[in-house]
C-alpha cells in the first residue's frame, strides 16, 4: 500500500546578516551557534481499517508520541482523517486486512441477475421474518424440457410458471425456491433469502430454505456433480445458520403436511433422509462459475 502523505513542515529558517562578508568572527563575540538541524514531520491521511498502533509501528513511532501530537482522546481513527507523525521515517505501511464479512458468504452460488433481470413483485412476498431453522429439497419434475442442457431456460420456465400461478393457482412474487441446483453441480440464486420462499405450501415455507435440484428423479437418478453439491451447500446453510439436520430440519418436499407429491422424487429421497440422519455430509461448495 502506498504511503499518503501530504505535506512537510517545520524547517528552521535560517538569519542573514547585513553589512557586508566577514572571514570569522569579531574579536570577542561569541561564537554562533551551529544552525538548527531541520525536524520533518509528516502528514498521514488514515484509510479504513487503519490503527494507531499498525501506524506507529509502520512510521518508527511510539503510539504515545502519536496521540500526543494529534491530542487524540481515544485509540479510535476513522477514514480521511489527518495525523502528524512527528519524527516519523516513511516506510511503506503494511497492508490492511481485509474486514471480515458481517453475514454469511455469498460467493459459491450465482446470483439471480445471472440469469433474469425480471423484478420481484415485491407486494406479494413476505420477508423472512426470521433466521431460517429450516431446509426442503425438491427436484424440478418433468414439467421443463432440456433443463439439464440450459438451466438458465429452466430457471425462467419455472419462474414463468410460478409467478402465472400454474403449481396451485396462487400467483408467486417470483420463483418460489431460494436455491437451484443444476446437472452440473452450478448453484443459482432463486427468490432472495431474505423473503420467504414459496415452495412447501403455506406456513410450511416459514423459516424454511428451499432448494430445488433441476431433473426428474422419479425417473433417473442424480448425477455425481448435482449430488456432492448439494450436500455442500447443506453443509454451508446448516453453518451459515446454526441448524442441526435432523427429520424436521432438512426434509424432501413430500415430508410436510398438506403436501400431495412424490417430490423430491425416489432417487433423491434417500439422499436427503441420509443427510438429515447424519450419515451423510460434503464440503464447502465450489464457488460460482
Amino acid at each position: 500500500m502506498p504511503v499518503r502523505l501530504l505535506l512537510l513542515l517545520a524547517a528552521t529558517i535560517p538569519v542573514l546578516l547585513l553589512g557586508g562578508c566577514r572571514s570569522g568572527p569579531r574579536a570577542g563575540a561569541p561564537a554562533k551557534p551551529p544552525p538548527a538541524v531541520a525536524e520533518t514531520i509528516l502528514v498521514h491521511v488514515v484509510v479504513a481499517g487503519e490503527t494507531i498502533s499498525h501506524l506507529a509501528q509502520a512510521y518508527g513511532i511510539t503510539v504515545e508520541r502519536l496521540i500526543a501530537a494529534n491530542r487524540l482522546g481515544d485509540h479510535r481513527l476513522h477514514a480521511g482523517q489527518r495525523l502528524l507523525l512527528p519524527g516519523a521515517t516513511p516506510l511503506p505501511l503494511a497492508p490492511v486486512p481485509p474486514p471480515r464479512p458481517m453475514g454469511p458468504s455469498t460467493d459459491w452460488y450465482l446470483p439471480r441477475l445471472a440469469w433474469t433481470h425480471t423484478a420481484i413483485d415485491l407486494s406479494n412476498i413476505d420477508a423472512m421474518g426470521s433466521t431460517p431453522w429450516r431446509i426442503t429439497i425438491h427436484h424440478s419434475s418433468d414439467d421443463l424440457a432440456d433443463n439439464a442442457i440450459n438451466p438458465i431456460k429452466a430457471l425462467n420456465d419455472i419462474e414463468r410458471m410460478h409467478r402465472a400461478g400454474k403449481r396451485n393457482g396462487v400467483p408467486f412474487a417470483c420463483i418460489g425456491y431460494h436455491f437451484v441446483i443444476s446437472a452440473d453441480g452450478q448453484v443459482w440464486e432463486g427468490r432472495p433469502i431474505q423473503y420467504q420462499g414459496a415452495h412447501a405450501l403455506r406456513d410450511n415455507n416459514k423459516g424454511n430454505i428451499g432448494i430445488c435440484l433441476l431433473g426428474n428423479f422419479e425417473r433417473h437418478g442424480v448425477a455425481p456433480a448435482q449430488r456432492a453439491q448439494l450436500l455442500a451447500v447443506l453443509d454451508r446453510l446448516c453453518q451459515d445458520y446454526a441448524i442441526i439436520p435432523g427429520p424436521t430440519t432438512v426434509a424432501g418436499h413430500k415430508d410436510h403436511p398438506g403436501n400431495n407429491t412424490d417430490c423430491p422424487g425416489r432417487f433423491l429421497e434417500p439422499i436427503v433422509r441420509e443427510y438429515a440422519s447424519g450419515r451423510l455430509r460434503g464440503s464447502a461448495p465450489d464457488r460460482a462459475r
